[in-house]
């Protein structure tokens, strides 16, 4: 019920593309309300009649959690029912002619997946990670998580003394395409700001971060 437009719509291979997705980090406030059922977004419009074309949804579909996870930090404990969520889109995505691709970043989680034996993480790689998909068709090309375990809404504190990290540190700037010399070669790259003080490089073809400013805590 809380799904929003956070971008500007953009021009890109004769589509128009946009992106958002649910904005719930209030939604665990309540204690009567089910947390957290949304999730980001990327879609390509056909200019002309408005059909979408092709939508691209952010990491996995948030589904009942079995059993119910718990979270306490310093401000608390919540039991939540539903998850991941939510990773919204609210940087305008960018595109760049020379790769056919689509960047764009994502939020934080709301809410947690399901942890396993096998793997307890309490979140995805979708998450304040900057992404690309193919702007013919939507599909996915790569994900680089630039910040890993960020499950944050407004019930919980900011900073979690446990790790000395600061939550909330999604990627909200919109990537930025233009090319360097890397080892001397001319390279495609995507520069990209994000909320944890950092600008990072990231090779526009593969994701992987090229170089990054220093991180101060």
């Amino acid at each position: 019920p809380s799904n929003c437009l956070f971008a500007a719509p953009v021009l890109a291979d004769g589509k128009l593309i946009l992106g958002g997705g649910a904005y719930e980090h209030g939604v665990p406030v309540d204690p009567k309300a089910i947390c957290c059922t949304g999730r980001g977004y990327v879609a390509a419009l056909d200019p002309n009649s408005g059909k979408v074309i092709w939508k691209y949804d952010v990491g996995p579909e948030p589904k009942p959690l079995d059993p119910p996870v718990k979270i306490k930090d310093a401000w608390g404990e919540r039991l939540y029912q539903f998850g991941p969520s939510t990773s919204s889109v609210w940087c305008t995505p960018s595109f760049d002619p020379q790769t056919k691709l689509i960047y764009f970043g994502t939020d934080a989680h709301n809410a947690p997946r399901q942890p396993t034996k096998e793997d307890p993480r309490l979140y995805t790689k979708h998450s304040c990670a900057v992404i690309a998909v193919d702007a013919a068709t939507g599909e996915e090309r790569w994900v680089t998580q630039i910040n890993k375990g960020d499950v944050w809404n407004y019930t919980m504190r900011a900073y979690d003394a446990e790790t000395g990290l600061y939550k909330d540190q999604s990627v909200g700037d919109t990537p930025k395409p233009y090319t360097i010399s890397v080892d001397g070669k001319p390279t495609r790259v995507v520069g990209v700001g994000c909320k944890n003080g950092g600008f990072y490089v990231l090779d526009a073809r593969t994701g992987k971060i090229v170089s990054q400013t220093p991180l101060y805590t």
